[in-house]
């Protein structure tokens, strides 16, 4: 009687973590990678923003390409108002 009414109001847990993440890595359900060195590495912006900044021919077509993105994007966002685009067949 003493173990119904003194147990916890909620379910224990069946098994570790670590228990659970073998599971799902068995299962093919698991994630690798990320952590400090996926943190190192440079996204594609960052790189084309490190190339732009040379000095040298590939820097200068990098940074001209940079401008013409960006100047496309401006275009389209002064053409196309907010809300404008696909409506999922509403209209």
């Amino acid at each position: 009687l003493r173990a119904e009414v003194f147990r916890p109001d909620w379910t224990l847990p069946t098994m570790t973590i670590d228990e659970y993440l073998d599971d799902q890595r068995a299962m093919g359900n698991f994630l690798s990678g990320g952590g400090p060195e996926q943190a190192s590495q440079q996204t594609p912006g960052e790189r084309a923003q490190l190339d732009a900044e040379e000095d040298n021919l590939a820097g200068d077509i990098k940074k001209e390409e940079l401008r013409k993105k960006a100047v496309e994007w401006n275009e389209f966002t002064d053409s196309h108002r907010k809300g404008e685009g696909n409506m999922m067949n509403r209209g």
